[in-house]
C-alpha cells in the first residue's frame, strides 16, 4: 500500500466525526481540485 506521512496526514482537509472519529470522517475538496470534465 501507500503511505503518507503525519505531516501530510495533519494537512488533509479532515473533519472527524464525533462518533468513531477514528472510523467516520469527511475528507473535504481544496480549491486546488479541479472540476471534473
Amino acid at each position: 500500500g501507500i503511505e503518507i506521512s503525519d505531516r501530510q496526514m495533519k494537512e488533509l482537509p479532515i473533519t472527524r466525526d464525533t462518533w468513531h472519529g477514528d472510523w467516520n470522517y469527511t475528507l473535504r475538496p481544496t480549491r486546488d481540485t479541479p472540476n471534473p470534465p
